[in-house]
């Protein structure tokens, strides 16, 4: 993890510097925020923070501090400074910011985001959770549901669909977890 981390810890940030990186609301860089816990990154995940980064100049993705993750009783399955590593590791990602609050609700009134990103999982009815969010937001800023980009996903050239199950060429499985990457 400390090879990671020398690569990529520059990008993970306090609230306290990410406030005087990206500067006053409104500001000229427009910057979207993603929250999640991001435990175990997937396709989905990857979808949607490209689309969010489109959407932006900055993106910011807060994760969810261990302590107040209740998804299961063994989560997260991996730890947050690894977890904000992983994430600081994308291209598409400038920041990463482990909330320590519970609701990133707070961080979002503090940072105050043009822009805060969910998603397509909670497009079909705003849950309260993503209200309370919702109306966190400064003037201005909106949530954003990248539903439309996971339809329209497969028909973009530049980005080709993604296979459902990983093509492992015939490969035993131990053998493609040995594989340096």
């Amino acid at each position: 993890m400390t090879l990671l981390k020398d690569r990529y810890g520059h990008k993970v940030k306090t609230l306290a510097e990410l406030l005087k990186i990206i500067s006053p609301f409104p500001r000229e860089k427009k910057v979207i925020m993603c929250h999640g816990v991001f435990d175990v990154v997937h396709p989905g995940h990857l979808r949607h923070l490209m689309y969010a980064k489109s959407r932006a100049d900055i993106l910011i993705a807060s994760i969810t501090a261990d302590i107040h993750i209740a998804k299961g009783e063994l989560r997260p399955h991996v730890p947050e400074d690894l977890r904000s590593i992983n994430l600081a590791a994308f291209e598409m990602i400038d920041y990463v910011l482990i909330d320590p609050n519970s609701e990133p609700l707070d961080t979002i009134k503090e940072l105050k985001p043009d822009y805060f990103a969910k998603g397509y999982e909670y497009s079909s009815q705003v849950q309260p959770k993503t209200q309370k969010e919702i109306e966190t937001l400064s003037v201005g800023a909106y949530a954003s549901i990248s539903h439309n980009f996971l339809k329209s996903f497969t028909a973009c050239d530049a980005l080709p669909a993604l296979p459902p199950t990983p093509k492992t060429n015939n490969l035993p499985l131990f053998s493609l977890k040995s594989l340096r990457l």
